[in-house]
């Protein structure tokens, strides 16, 4: 396993993305989302995918 700072990094953006997603989602289903809310909905899960994406691009 490469221990590297930045394969650490890539491994702490898939992570966190993927918490995001899934966190958002969880949160969606539980609370229900406003119309006023799902543009942040949709930001937050564009960067986490985008986080995602890079992480497992630098793996």
């Amino acid at each position: 396993m490469n221990t590297s700072p930045a394969s650490a990094l890539s491994r702490w953006m898939f992570w966190i993305g993927a918490f995001l997603v899934i966190a958002t989602h969880i949160y969606m289903l539980v609370a229900g989302l406003p119309v006023s809310q799902m543009m942040g909905h949709a930001i937050i899960n564009i960067i986490a995918g985008v986080m995602m994406i890079i992480g497992w691009m630098k793996r």
